[in-house]
């Protein structure tokens, strides 16, 4: 699990893989809560398309809760992009629970995530290329 803030285009980029538990959400949310660039005006694309989640409806409850009570919670728009038909579908129900917002929306391919958001040419194309999008989380 790793992340990548990008002030320039005010862009948080979230990669999860492997399994995942509800504590390692709770870790990779907090950290990048707690970085210096994070602005919670900022959109964010998870990308779960090598994830496998290791937990339950109740768990991922419990994660929106968290999200819902937190000053820190994120108000642009997420991005979340699956590959994967349990990671999809429990992607759904979490951002069914995150609805007070109305801002998680999930996606099974870039250029859905990249129209969703209203991304630029250049940060598409960026995405869009394996070296540089792993480039953007060194």
């Amino acid at each position: 699990m790793d992340y990548a803030i990008l002030p320039g285009t005010k862009l948080i980029l979230e990669r999860l893989s492997g399994p995942i538990s509800y504590l390692d959400l709770v870790s990779l949310t907090e950290q990048v809560w707690n970085d210096e660039l994070y602005d919670k005006s900022y959109s964010a694309i998870i990308d779960i398309r090598h994830a496998s989640f290791d937990m339950g409806p109740s768990s991922l409850k419990s994660f929106a809760r968290l999200i819902l009570d937190s000053e820190s919670a994120s108000e642009g728009q997420v991005a979340v992009i699956s590959s994967k038909l349990t990671e999809t579908a429990l992607s759904y129900l979490l951002a069914e629970k995150l609805t007070k917002g109305g801002v998680v929306s999930v996606f099974s391919t870039w250029e859905g995530v990249v129209a969703h958001l209203g991304l630029s040419e250049p940060v598409r194309i960026e995405i869009a290329d394996e070296r540089a999008y792993d480039a953007m989380f060194n």
